[in-house]
């Protein structure tokens, strides 16, 4: 892996308008939109969330130096190309060192009226039934199939990872696990998520860190907001 850049921007008080890249909702899903943004200092995220005693997916040691927290939305097809292309570097080289730790939130904005739902809630039942490692392991495996997506696919991808697939997918048709899910779509409106995926890294979007042609979710832009939180 490559020395990261170590540049920051420094915007001081100043509204800065900056380029957003990521799934928007009503199936738009453009590839760059204009937001405006305040970078005085990190937002405070909220505490993570806990209903019907469900706690967000988190993995990485407890006490790392760097927290960082990721809203998405099955339906998108950014959240895929960041869980499928940029989140297995950032374990093996922040979370397995003991850096990060990472958190996962349901935001379904939605992309999808069905499958942004319904997938977060097959999710969910895997993490109920056998914790996060599987929770993770079923989120990269139904991404994998994103565009495809069917009660077949969640079947296959819940016995993958050794979930009982009648529970998961009864939870999916069921929505079983949306309270869950509605409260952590409620705490990303509270930090102020718009779009998906959205990553903080100590409270910091890292839409202060990418270049003019860069999504926020990619490699270069995410290493280097963990960089820069580590200092």
């Amino acid at each position: 892996m490559t020395n990261t850049r170590r540049s920051l921007l420094r915007t001081g008080g100043s509204l800065l308008v900056v380029g957003t890249a990521g799934c928007l909702g009503s199936g738009g899903d453009p590839e760059t939109t204009t937001a405006e943004s305040t970078t005085d200092e990190p937002f405070e995220l909220p505490a993570t969330v806990t209903a019907d005693s469900l706690a967000s997916p988190t993995i990485g040691p407890s006490d790392a130096p760097v927290t960082v927290s990721v809203y998405a939305d099955f339906a998108c097809k950014h959240c895929r190309n960041f869980v499928l292309d940029v989140f297995p570097d950032l374990r093996d080289e922040y979370v397995s060192e003991g850096v990060v730790r990472y958190e996962y939130h349901d935001y379904p904005i939605p992309v999808d009226e069905q499958w942004s739902w319904q997938m977060a809630s097959a999710a969910r039942a895997v993490q109920d039934q056998l914790g996060a490692e599987a929770y993770f392991a079923f989120t990269s495996g139904i991404f994998d199939h994103h565009g495809s997506y069917s009660m077949d696919v969640v079947d296959a991808v819940a016995e993958e990872v050794g979930a009982d697939p009648d529970v998961v997918e009864q939870a999916a048709n069921e929505e079983t696990y949306r309270p869950v899910v509605e409260a952590e779509k409620a705490a990303g409106l509270e930090a102020g998520v718009e779009y998906t995926p959205t990553i903080f890294v100590d409270g910091t979007n890292t839409e202060q860190y990418k270049g003019a042609d860069e999504f926020p979710y990619e490699w270069r832009v995410v290493s280097e907001a963990i960089e820069a939180a580590r200092d």
